[in-house]
């Protein structure tokens, strides 16, 4: 049948002329006769002396039943016994409506009031009351209604109303046949489970199109790193029915321009798609409601959503002894959450830039002072490595893992409370542990979930890339909390508070996620020393030895130029703070970028041509670019617009320093057996932390000393010996057989 929205002029001055108070109430009313009927009735009368439109629709529409009025409050009785009495108010029977309601097979929970229908993520949480009052059956009612919107549209809308269609809500679907699970056993996936790859898809839909010239379409993005994540949407750009005034009126602001209204329409839409409708969480500016860009963010709770789908469908094919669809989604759930623990990690280390030039100004540090808080996090992340790496397969990568991020919530709500450089040192020492146990065991992990050296090299560069990412995403939501018109005020603290919330998520993700780590326990019988012998018998190899020269050497670079281009930007391109610390960003998106084009361009070409040209490109780049910051104005640029062009050339480096890192290191892990992984990881961690150290400490003195184009030119040496150290590394990787086990990666 026809909807009421679609009545045209009948449903757009019943709206805007406010007939019933909440636009709602008119799209859930009963017609009494067919609408095409009703829409000539109303072309005939609406000219006619005295035609008063308020009665005509109370004529021709039956307005739907308000239960909130017939609920009868007892402050008397305990909540408990009210809850239990809810539960039958708010049941609501399938019924046969000639109104906006799609009709369900069972029965099911409305919350109430002018909500007349079920709303999709409410639902679980409907669920998880239904759960402590022990009504299974309900919950299966509700359940087998998903279910069945799942048959019908492809996908679970908004709420069971035909105005609804078009959008769905986060999805929770999943966690609801898990619950249901704890009461009929976990068999019961496989029943649900054509529904589950269903949902998937449809917010998967259309992944399959992204590519350079088009990142985005429908509900998923293509990531600089080539990672595919989701965002919200809806299907339509016209104003909601329910809400049609509300959205009009908004409208008016974009000066009659359709395309900016279409744009408003959809993110208004998209922005109920999340069940945050609404936030400013979605707003481009703050406090301003039509800067809504819901579809153009990537929300960290959906993803973490379609991650839980991921797992549960993986479950559901295990129970059903299908190997392959097992792996695919375990694959996929498990690649989610090894770039959100790196992502995390990202943003707290790689903030050592911004925090070097923030405790210069808060706290009145020189440069060569605040240089050691490079020296804080990479000692602690060498010291860490030393001692756990090689026995860390007894601890456990996941435990490990776990207890990272734990210690990293507590530091990061304790930064803000106390605060001064003391507390700075402090934060970024546990930190660096904390990255050390993290990193050894997701390096540790990559050769238990692939297979061969192609995968293994890809992997290991989509986590450097995500890990770019998190970088690139730190530089903005540092400066977002800085105060560049008051270089002293200390209210980026509160930044902290974000990041112990972010790293919290990363938390519960990496609880809920299984990992297979039988193939790595160490015998019971073999004393820890042993495993700390087998490091050392391991780190003197002549080929890992150049290796970790190379590794000591490509870092000492990076770091170098990382942590101190805030500083640069700031007092030798003049730049005001925030626009120092977010034009650092250029460097992080260069190097993600850089690493996703390696990713492809190292499976045809070999990584020592590629990684050689790169560094050649790098010296010549830092040879013509730098000069370019002699002579500036000393007047503070405030916009990117204004800033001079060696402030957008210079960071363009990452580029192509990009794929050295995860190059060597995927050399180096896939020639040995999956058993050496930990011990190896922690001699990569152990020398990257310090060459990080010593280039940030050499480049803080340097640049107290000569100034910050010296620092820069300094960039020149290391790079020459990286050079020597790869081709080195090459020539002894050709001449030198590395003992395998069976367990080792297969060449292809």
């Amino acid at each position: 049948m026809e909807d009421i929205f679609s009545l045209g002029e009948l449903f757009e001055q019943v709206q805007l002329q406010n007939v019933f108070p909440d636009g709602k109430t008119f799209v859930d009313c009963t017609p009494h006769a067919p609408l095409s009927v009703i829409q000539q009735q109303y072309e005939m009368k609406k000219d006619e002396p005295g035609f008063d439109l308020r009665s005509f629709v109370n004529k021709h529409f039956s307005a739907p039943e308000n239960y909130s009025q017939t609920i009868m409050s007892n402050s008397d009785r305990p909540l408990a016994s009210h809850v239990e009495m809810l539960w039958n108010e708010l049941t609501r029977q399938p019924v046969d409506e000639k109104s906006s309601l799609i009709k369900l097979p069972r029965p099911y929970i409305v919350p109430g009031g002018r909500f007349r229908e079920i709303y999709y993520w409410d639902s679980y949480f409907t669920m998880l009351g239904l759960q402590v009052s022990r009504k299974y059956d309900m919950i299966e009612n509700m359940v087998d209604n998903f279910s069945f919107l799942i048959e019908k549209f492809g996908y679970i809308p908004n709420g069971n109303r035909t105005y609804f269609l078009g959008r769905s809500q986060p999805p929770f679907y999943a966690a609801m046949v898990n619950l249901l699970s704890e009461a009929k056993g976990k068999e019961i996936l496989i029943k649900y489970l054509p529904q589950l790859e269903k949902e998937y898809n449809f917010w998967m839909r259309g992944f399959e199109k992204l590519n350079a010239e088009c990142t985005s379409t429908d509900r998923v993005s293509l990531m600089p790193d080539g990672s595919i994540l989701n965002h919200y949407w809806d299907e339509f750009y016209t104003p909601r029915p329910e809400s049609y005034k509300e959205d009009f009126e908004l409208a008016k602001h974009n000066d009659g321009n359709s395309v900016k209204e279409k744009n408003l329409y959809r993110n208004l839409r998209a922005a109920c798609e999340s069940g945050w409708d609404f936030s400013s969480r979605w707003y481009k500016i703050e406090n301003e409601f039509n800067s809504i860009h819901t579809t153009e963010i990537i929300p960290v709770d959906l993803n973490c959503l379609l991650y839980n789908l991921e797992q549960t469908i993986a479950e559901a094919f295990r129970l059903s002894n299908d190997e392959i669809s097992f792996n695919k989604y375990q694959s996929a759930a498990y690649q989610r959450k090894e770039a959100i623990d790196k992502y995390v990690f990202a943003i707290l280390l790689n903030s050592v830039g911004t925090v070097i030039l923030q405790v210069q100004n808060n706290y009145g540090v020189t440069q060569s002072s605040a240089s050691v808080l490079e020296a804080f996090k990479d000692l602690s992340i060498a010291i860490v490595s030393f001692l756990v790496a090689s026995y860390i397969a007894r601890i456990g990568y996941k435990r490990s893992m776990l207890l990272a991020l734990a210690l990293v919530i507590i530091a990061c709500l304790m930064m803000p409370f106390i605060g001064g450089f003391a507390m700075t040192k402090v934060l970024f020492a546990v930190t660096g542990a904390c990255f050390a146990l993290i990193k050894v065991s997701v390096f540790a992990t990559i050769g238990l979930v692939t297979s061969n050296k192609k995968d293994h090299a890809s992997f290991m560069n989509f986590i450097e890339s995500f890990f770019m990412i998190g970088i690139l995403t730190g530089y903005f939501i540092f400066s977002a909390f800085v105060d560049s018109s008051d270089p002293t005020s200390t209210s980026w603290l509160k930044v902290y508070y974000l990041l112990g919330g972010i790293s919290a998520v990363a938390f519960l993700l990496l609880l809920s996620a299984p990992l297979d780590e039988s193939s790595i326990k160490t015998p019971a019988t073999k004393p820890l020393s042993q495993d700390f012998t087998d490091m050392f018998k391991l780190a003197v190899r002549p080929l890992v030895l150049i290796f970790v020269v190379s590794a000591f050497f490509y870092v000492l670079i990076e770091q170098s130029i990382m942590s101190w281009l805030p500083t640069f930007n700031n007092q030798v391109l003049h730049l005001s703070t925030s626009l120092s610390i977010q034009m650092a960003s250029i460097l992080a998106a260069s190097t993600a970028i850089g690493r996703f084009i390696a990713g492809i361009v190292l499976r045809k070409i070999h990584w020592l041509l590629v990684l050689v040209i790169c560094l050649i490109l790098a010296a010549i780049l830092v040879l013509l670019v730098i000069p370019l910051a002699s002579n500036l104005q000393l007047t503070s640029v405030e916009r990117w617009a204004d800033a001079p062009f060696v402030a957008f050339m210079f960071p363009v480096i990452g580029l192509l320093l990009a794929p050295i890192y995860p190059a060597i290191n995927s050399v180096i892990l896939s020639a040995l057996p999956v058993r050496q992984h930990g011990p190896m990881t922690g001699l990569i961690v152990i020398f990257s932390a310090l060459g990080g150290t010593t280039g940030s400490i050499i480049t803080g003195y340097i640049f107290e000393a000569y100034g910050g184009q010296t620092a820069f030119y300094f960039s020149l040496i290391p790079i020459s010996i990286l050079i020597i150290s790869l081709i080195w590394f090459n020539s002894l990787q050709k001449k030198t057989a590395i003992e395998k086990s069976p367990d080792a990666h297969p060449e292809n």
